[in-house]
C-alpha cells in the first residue's frame, strides 16, 4: 500500500501530460499532433519539429459518480456532508477511474512528396482502477444494511497500470489522386512499471439468520519494476529509460482517410496494438481459490484460553488466504483504442463533424461518442466545438483552438470546458496545451480552368 501511494503521489506530480481520449485533437486532422489518434492525418506543413514543448496535458474520467454526489454543502452551516447513498445511486455495476498521461520528448515530421514521416519519443503512462458498485455498498452500509442476505459482489476488482516509454516511427501516403490516404506507426516500446490484475473474483456473504460470513473468490495480480518509483526525483524517470530497454515491447498504429466527394470525408484508425513483456524486478502474488465461513466466536473457549484462541484464528486464516509469490515474467497488452470518424465540409472554412470512439480497458469494452464543428480560416487560426459521451457522463463540452504565426503553432484544448470550470460537478477533466515549430506551405491542389 506504501509503493501504491508514493507511485500515485509522483505520477500526479509528473509534467507533461496527454489524456487519450482526446476527441478535440481528432477535429483539428491538420496538425502535426493529430497522428496520435490517427497515423494517416497530415499536417498543414512539410516540416514540423519539438523538443519537449509538443504537449502538455491532462486527463481524468471516473464513469461512478461526481465529488459534488459525494460530498453536499449543507444549507444551514455550508459545512460539507457525506452522501454516500447518492454516490452509490449513481454508480453502474462496474465503474471506472482513469488517468491518461503522455509527454512527447521529441518530434519530428517531413512531407516529402505524396509520403509524409514522423518520428517521436514519448514517455506515457496509463492507469484504471475498477471496482464494483457493492465495493462502496459494503464500506459505507456494512454487510448488515441491503447487503444482508445476498452476497457483495466484488468481482472484476482489479487496477491496471503502464509506465512506459515509447519510440514510434510512422509514415503515410496518399493513392488514387490524393483521394485515399493510409498510414502506420511502429512503435518500440520500454517498460518502467506495471501494476496488473489478471483475475478478480471476490465476494462476501452474509447469512440474514445466522449471520455466518461465507468469503469466496481468487486474485491474481502481477507487478514489475516498482521500485522505480521510490526514487523521489519523479520528474526525471523516464529519462533513464531512453537508452536502455529492461522490459521491451511492441506497438503498432494503423489509418486510414478517404475522400469520398469534395463535400464529404471518412477516416479509420486503430491505435496501441501490442504488448509489453515484464521481466525485471518482478512481483506477483497468485491467491488460492478461497471459500471460508466465518460462524462467530465460541465464547467459553475464548475465556478459557484467549491467547490460543487468537493464535490458532490468525493460523487458519493465513493458510486459506495464503497467497504465493513469484517473479516470473508475463506480458499484458496495451488499451487499444479504436477511431471512426466522418467530416462533411458545409463551407471552405467550416466542417461538422462526428466521432465514433472505442476501447478495451482489462476486457471490458468502453465506447464513446461526439458531434461537433470545426472552423478554419486558412492555415493561421482553426477553432473547434464538440459535444460528446463518454464514461457514462453525457454533458461533456468540448473546445479547441490552433493558432500559426509564422512558423510556431499554439494549441490549447480541452474534451470538457465544464470540468475544467466546475471540477467537483463532472466526470471528465482534460487538457491539452502545445507548441510546436512548423515550416513550409502545405501543397495546394490544382484547379482546373
Amino acid at each position: 500500500m506504501k509503493k501504491i501511494v508514493i507511485i500515485l503521489l509522483g505520477l500526479f506530480m509528473l509534467e507533461g501530460l496527454l489524456a487519450q481520449r482526446n476527441f478535440t485533437l481528432h477535429q483539428h486532422q491538420h496538425m502535426a499532433q493529430a497522428i496520435h489518434v490517427n497515423p494517416a492525418f497530415r499536417p498543414n506543413a512539410r516540416f514540423y519539429a519539438n523538443v519537449g514543448l509538443g504537449m502538455h496535458s491532462f486527463g481524468i474520467n471516473h464513469s461512478g459518480f461526481t465529488l459534488n454526489q459525494f460530498l453536499v454543502q449543507r444549507d444551514f452551516d455550508d459545512s460539507l456532508e457525506f452522501r454516500p447513498a447518492d454516490a452509490i445511486a449513481a454508480m453502474g455495476r462496474i465503474n471506472h477511474v482513469n488517468l491518461d498521461f503522455n509527454n512527447e520528448l521529441i518530434g519530428f515530421g517531413l512531407r516529402i512528396g505524396k509520403t509524409y514521416f514522423s518520428l517521436t519519443a514519448t514517455n506515457r503512462f496509463q492507469f484504471s482502477f475498477i471496482y464494483p458498485r457493492d465495493l462502496f455498498r459494503f464500506v459505507f452500509e456494512g454487510n448488515g444494511g441491503s447487503l444482508l442476505g445476498q452476497r457483495a459482489d466484488l468481482d472484476g476488482l482489479g487496477v491496471k497500470m503502464n509506465a512506459y516509454m515509447e519510440y514510434a516511427l510512422g509514415m503515410n501516403r496518399t493513392f488514387l489522386d490524393d483521394k485515399l490516404t493510409v498510414g502506420a506507426r511502429f512503435k518500440l516500446l520500454s517498460g518502467i512499471a506495471n501494476i496488473h490484475t489478471a483475475r478478480s473474483e471476490l465476494g462476501i456473504y452474509t447469512d440474514s439468520t445466522t449471520f455466518d460470513i461465507t468469503i469466496d473468490g481468487v486474485m491474481h495480480a502481477y507487478s514489475s519494476g516498482l521500485s522505480n518509483y521510490e526514487n523521489s526525483d519523479y520528474r526525471n524517470l523516464g529519462f533513464t529509460y531512453l537508452t536502455r530497454f529492461p522490459n521491451m515491447g511492441f506497438g503498432l498504429d494503423l489509418g486510414a482517410t478517404y475522400q469520398l466527394s469534395d463535400m464529404l470525408d471518412f477516416s479509420a484508425s486503430v491505435i496501441d496494438l501490442g504488448f509489453i513483456r515484464w521481466k525485471t524486478d518482478n512481483k506477483n502474488y497468485i491467491s488460492n481459490n478461497v471459500n471460508y465461513t466465518f460462524e462467530g466466536v465460541d465464547i467459553n473457549q475464548f475465556l478459557a484460553d484467549s491467547t490460543g484462541f487468537v493464535e490458532n484464528f490468525t493460523d487458519t486464516l493465513r493458510g486459506i488466504f495464503n497467497a504465493s509469490e513469484n517473479d516470473d515474467a508475463y506480458r499484458t497488452s496495451l488499451n487499444t483504442r479504436f477511431y471512426f470518424g466522418a467530416r462533411f465540409k458545409v463551407a471552405d472554412m467550416l466542417h461538422l463533424n462526428a466521432l465514433w470512439f472505442n476501447e478495451f480497458i482489462l476486457g471490458r469494452y468502453r465506447p464513446g461518442f461526439s458531434l461537433g464543428g470545426t472552423i478554419k480560416l486558412k492555415e493561421v487560426l482553426s477553432v473547434s466545438a464538440n459535444y460528446s459521451m463518454y464514461g457514462r457522463a453525457y454533458g461533456n463540452i468540448g473546445l479547441g483552438v490552433n493558432m500559426r504565426l509564422g512558423p510556431v503553432q499554439f494549441f490549447a484544448m480541452t474534451d470538457n470546458i465544464i470540468g475544467v470550470l466546475d471540477f467537483s460537478g463532472s466526470k471528465n477533466w482534460h487538457v491539452n496545451l502545445g507548441m510546436s515549430a512548423c515550416f513550409g506551405k502545405p501543397d495546394k491542389k490544382k484547379k482546373a480552368e
